[in-house]
């Protein structure tokens, strides 16, 4: 393996871990601080580490500095998102009631199969390297 893939796999799983803490610290603040109700928690929480994660992933694991298509990855990034967590439970699904294996165990066995899957999403679709003439044309371009 090159030594630069690696060293952008062990950014990446830094930068998801900081997704993570990110989560958990404003799950922890928001309910149990600001004593908000756990839903509306969960769901700012979320919406926080959704975004320093995708902002981690783009300026440092991928190291993409430009602003210029920010919102088409965003859209892509959120895209992923869901399509993970169709895919988390499909899979803990199949892990649980088909093969029996413990939840925990079969979350785990979940979540690395997609931060797999994710890696190379990220890599090769939401943050790949794009053609200049590309990157500045719009759907309003007529070509010229």
């Amino acid at each position: 393996m090159k030594k630069n893939l690696i060293f952008q796999i062990i950014k990446y799983l830094i930068s998801g871990g900081s997704g993570v803490i990110t989560l958990l610290s404003v799950t922890f603040l928001l309910k149990n601080v600001l004593k908000l109700y756990y839903l509306t928690t969960s769901t700012l929480s979320m919406t926080a580490a959704i975004f320093v994660s995708f902002l981690l992933q783009r300026v440092w694991t991928f190291n993409i500095a430009r602003s210029v298509d920010i919102h088409f990855q965003f859209a892509r990034y959120i895209l992923l998102t869901l399509i993970n967590l169709t895919a988390n439970v499909i899979l803990m699904y199949f892990f649980v009631d088909i093969t029996n294996l413990r939840y925990m165990l079969s979350q785990f066995l979940s979540a690395g199969i997609l931060a797999i899957w994710s890696f190379f999403a990220y890599k090769y679709y939401i943050f790949a390297e794009r053609p200049e003439k590309l990157v500045n044309k719009t759907i309003f371009d007529n070509g010229s």
